[in-house]
C-alpha cells in the first residue's frame, strides 16, 4: 500500500493520518482567540497561552532558528512555537501559540 497522507483540521487543531495511522497532531492559536480555551497540556503542565519556559521543569529546551520551535531531548515527539520566535535567552516570557506532538 502506499503511504497515505490526509488532514483534518478546525481553527484549533489539525490531524495528520498516514496510512490509516494518526501520524501527528498539532494545535494553534493567535494570542488571545477563542483557541486559548484548549486546555490541553504537554505533561499537565504547559498549554496555549502559557510561557515556553514553563517546560524547563522537564529539562533544558533547545530553540530552533530555521523550525522556529522549540524542542527537547526530554520530551521527544513534542514541538512548541511561541509568539516572539527567538531563543528564551532573548525573551523568556514567550507565549506558546503553537503544539505539535509527533
Amino acid at each position: 500500500m502506499n503511504t497515505v497522507e490526509c488532514d483534518w483540521q478546525n481553527m484549533l487543531a489539525r490531524l495528520i493520518f498516514k496510512q490509516d495511522a494518526l501520524d501527528s497532531i498539532i494545535v494553534e492559536s493567535i494570542s488571545g482567540s477563542v483557541g486559548y480555551a484548549y486546555k490541553g497540556r504537554i505533561l499537565n503542565n504547559v498549554g496555549l497561552g502559557e510561557k515556553v519556559a514553563g517546560l524547563l521543569e522537564f529539562g533544558s529546551i533547545e530553540f530552533d532558528d530555521a523550525d522556529e520551535v522549540f524542542y527537547s531531548d526530554n520530551l521527544s515527539g513534542v514541538e512548541v512555537a511561541a509568539n516572539d520566535s527567538c531563543d528564551l535567552s532573548v525573551n523568556p516570557n514567550q507565549i506558546v501559540t503553537y503544539i505539535k506532538i509527533f
